[in-house]
């Protein structure tokens, strides 16, 4: 009787979780439904935790949750940095209403169907979006800290950039430096006449304006790789048509 059950709990030392009882539930559940491994918890906000390790549940990551819940729901992955996302719930449930889900699934495709690049892997591998800290400058002459969500590889970790992102920053920062010669150049020719001096000044003013424009050095990595794997790609599919 369960009388006799509370006997034996008693007396085998421990009244707590994972005794005698939890192991022979969790062997039962294990012979006759074939599972690999089960483990009973004493709670559902237990069994959330459990579920967020064993879902990788990594910072970045978006969680949808119903609103009308307890606490402990969101908690479970709030505290491994994921964005919640709250759904309302179902006109005739207090559940979520699972119509809505899939309008608040992130569209992955970033712009107009392109997807980010890795430079790391030469390739659009699959990614994750993570909250990164960047540090901006205020007015005031301080600095803020701002977080802002940057696709990361799932393969390396590293950071992502579009190849369209990167082909305008690298093409504007390229045109602000010819710009800059142009107008060293200018001021040569209109206010200064051609000597050594002029010239050895125009000569270190296009080194600055040089290394002005190979500043955005991750833009140029993302898509000198994106090129590279290209001119590959090419390579490869004329071969087999060969």
């Amino acid at each position: 009787s369960e009388v006799d059950y509370i006997k034996e709990a008693v007396k085998s030392g421990k009244i707590s979780g994972n005794g005698i009882f939890t192991k022979r539930c969790q062997a039962y559940f294990e012979e006759h439904y074939s599972f690999n491994k089960c483990l009973l918890t004493q709670s559902c906000t237990d069994a959330l935790e459990m579920a967020a390790i064993l879902c990788d549940v990594k910072p970045g990551d978006e969680v949808i949750i119903p609103s009308f819940t307890f606490v402990s729901t969101a908690n479970a992955f709030a505290l491994r940095g994921a964005k919640i996302v709250f759904i309302d719930s179902d006109e005739n449930h207090p559940n979520l209403d699972a119509d809505k889900i899939e309008d608040l699934i992130p569209d992955e495709s970033a712009i107009e169907g392109e997807e980010p690049w890795c430079r790391i892997c030469h390739n659009f591998t699959d990614y994750r979006r993570k909250w990164d800290t960047f540090n901006r400058a205020d007015l005031d002459g301080g600095s803020y800290s701002e977080i802002v969500e940057v696709p990361h590889c799932i393969k390396c970790e590293q950071s992502m950039l579009l190849i369209s992102t990167s082909r305008k920053l690298v093409w504007f920062v390229n045109f602000l430096a010819l710009l800059t010669w142009g107008v060293g150049l200018l001021c040569v020719i209109i206010l200064f006449e051609f000597t050594f001096s002029s010239f050895t000044g125009l000569l270190i003013h296009g080194c600055i304006c040089y290394l002005l424009s190979r500043l955005p050095k991750k833009s140029r990595l993302t898509l000198s790789s994106w090129k590279k794997a290209k001119k590959e790609n090419a390579v490869r599919e004329l071969l087999q048509k060969i």
